[in-house]
């Protein structure tokens, strides 16, 4: 009988050359698998952590249109990022519970308001964007496991699919932009340093570290990242001939068109700062914030929560009379105010101890869904917000300007009688406190022997979250200054306890 030929390949080999070999060979298999691993572990952990640069993300296939959304524009090809222009790196935030100071007023607006007011489902394709990119456009408050992965997306230059310039209305005096991703629907707010406004860009990203730590959870996600000056120089261009300015706007810049103003008061503003990166080519960069642009957004004026301004009905012969006065416990507000004066009173806190000024229930309020005005039926491509309506935080470019108190707000006016707070907002800011603080200071606001100072300030945990960036635009003292304003605000409720019973003082 013939004999079987051997096996051809690896298994020719014999005797114990042919085992020494087959062992190597298996020993660098395992060694390779190891070593992918550990490389994967490692990646995940930096995605985690925030540290080092975000990792581009590969671009996605724009999904076809919803039927009821229309296509963007064709727009001219934007310029591809330099190698460079990723998001700036966000810097360690204290990982905090996504438990924010508002349950029981989310609970009175599911009770309270009517169902009539409520939105409908979210579409099914456009969760799916939301799933596939982390940019939560729907939930209020904000969602802070999925904002990560949505920092990453709005940071990608490869995912924007067009930028144009955004029209100033007549109360607006800020230069900004209008993002529309790849993927739809998908847009975002970008804003620049300027003239009038230095460090807008750094305020809002600011603010969004802020909120995470006085656990709101009311801002968008919102990142801080190079953007090439060539990118938006070629937006103005393509749009900037048609954009109108009001009169205000060309008064304080002296100049008498859109594109002169964008030209002086941000690409010339920024080069005489040195503020641009690789000046004077074709790489040149400039810090730009993006912020998430939310699911049916509403001014607080046009939707239910309407509140009288400047004069209810009840005294409209009353000219002394202004809104701040809701506040003071000795005329009190109709309790058909109630939901929206809530509002009102822990984001005067939050405006507060942050220093911005620039808030008021006619200007920067804002409200997703149960908006009645005829206008809102107007609004092209809009997607109701699911549920029950909510509160939503937005516009902070003058956050952290000054050390001092905030102009034009009730808490900061001497001689006013403001004494209406919003209990858990309060108690949080107890637990910010400076630790070293006297005994008295803390019993005298009558609040439950478990709120006390945690130990870690608001003025080190902003240190902390604050990137290089941030902290060199906005500034050391400005940064100070909100502990030196959250301190103020705890003496000024003892001296309001001091007059009315907490019951008057506090809502929770």
């Amino acid at each position: 009988m013939k004999k079987k030929k051997p096996a051809a390949g690896l298994w020719r080999l014999r005797g114990p050359f042919g085992v020494l070999l087959l062992g190597t060979v298996l020993m660098m298999l395992s060694l390779m698998y190891k070593a992918a691993s550990i490389s994967a572990r490692n990646s995940q952990a930096l995605a985690r952590t925030g540290h080092g640069p975000p990792r581009p993300l590969a671009p996605t296939a724009t999904p076809a249109p919803a039927p009821s959304a229309r296509p963007p524009k064709t727009a001219a090809p934007l310029p591809q990022p330099p190698p460079n222009s990723t998001a700036h790196a966000p810097g360690h935030v204290p990982v905090l519970p996504q438990a924010d100071v508002f349950p029981s007023l989310r609970r009175r607006l599911a009770s309270e308001v009517a169902p009539e007011h409520w939105g409908g489902a979210a579409p099914a394709d456009v969760l799916a964007v939301v799933a596939r990119t982390g940019c939560d456009i729907f939930t209020v408050p904000i969602n802070r496991t999925a904002a990560p992965a949505c920092l990453q997306y709005m940071s990608n230059i490869r995912n924007w699919a067009e930028v144009k310039p955004m029209v100033a209305l007549f109360d607006e005096r800020t230069i900004k932009f209008k993002i529309t991703f790849k993927d739809a629907p998908l847009k975002a707010i970008l804003k620049v340093p300027q003239r009038m406004f230095n460090t807008e860009p750094f305020s809002e990203r600011g603010t969004y570290l802020a909120d995470d730590i006085l656990q709101y959870y009311r801002v968008p996600p919102t990142a801080l990242l190079q953007v090439p000056v060539s990118m938006l120089q070629a937006a103005v261009d393509q749009y900037g001939g048609s954009m109108k300015m009001t009169s205000e706007n060309a008064k304080a810049s002296g100049v008498k068109d859109y594109i002169h103003w964008v030209q002086k008061d941000v690409f010339q503003f920024v080069a005489e700062k040195h503020w641009v990166q690789n000046q004077g080519t074709d790489r040149a960069t400039m810090w730009a914030s993006v912020q998430l642009w939310m699911a049916d957004v509403n001014h607080l004026l046009d939707t239910i929560f309407y509140i009288p301004y400047p004069r209810p009905p009840e005294h409209a012969d009353d000219h002394k009379w202004y809104w701040h006065r809701y506040y003071e416990p000795a005329i009190g507000f109709p309790e058909r105010y109630t939901l929206p004066l809530l509002h009102i009173a822990s984001q005067l806190i939050f405006d507060y101890v942050l220093g911005n000024a620039d808030r008021s229930p006619n200007k920067n309020n804002y409200v997703v869904g149960a908006c009645k005005a005829k206008k809102c039926k107007s609004k092209k491509d809009n997607i109701p917000h699911p549920g029950p309506p909510d509160f939503l935080y937005l516009d902070h470019g003058m956050a952290f300007l000054h050390p001092g108190p905030p102009r034009d707000t009730p808490i900061s006016k001497k001689n006013g009688q403001h004494c209406f707070f919003w209990q858990p907002s309060i108690e949080r800011l107890v637990q910010l406190a400076d630790p070293g603080m006297p005994h008295e200071e803390i019993s005298c606001l009558k609040l439950p022997d478990s709120v006390q100072p945690q130990g870690q300030t608001l003025e080190l945990l902003l240190q902390k979250a604050f990137s290089g960036p941030i902290a060199s635009a906005l500034g050391q003292a400005n940064i100070r200054g909100c502990q030196t304003r959250l301190q103020t605000l705890l003496g000024k409720i003892c001296k309001c306890l001091e007059e009315w019973p907490p019951e008057k003082v506090y809502r929770s």
